[in-house]
């Protein structure tokens, strides 16, 4: 059980100095600071189609419910022309 543990141990070992020197080796490259730009610029981007969206989604509001008010609107006048063309 204790040269399971010790092998298990020399694994991590090695998994984390491979870990560290692949980030060292992305650091130096560049990498990491590409990628932060990089979201850094879909967070901004994302912040102004957020805005965007708000303000079609309150115009659609709008518009839903003109066209409800625009369906209400006739049907009321279609009822009030068909009793009219019945009485006379």
């Amino acid at each position: 059980m204790e040269a399971g543990i010790s092998r298990l141990m020399q694994q991590l070992r090695h998994n984390a100095l491979a870990i560290h020197q692949t980030l060292a080796d992305e650091q130096k490259s560049g990498l990491l600071d590409d990628a932060d730009h990089a979201l850094d610029t879909n967070i901004s981007r994302l912040g102004k189609e957020r805005t965007r969206l708000e303000l079609y989604s309150k115009q659609s509001r709008k518009t839903t419910w003109m066209i409800w008010g625009i369906v209400f609107g006739v049907s009321i006048v279609f009822v009030f022309m068909f009793f009219i063309i019945r009485i006379f």
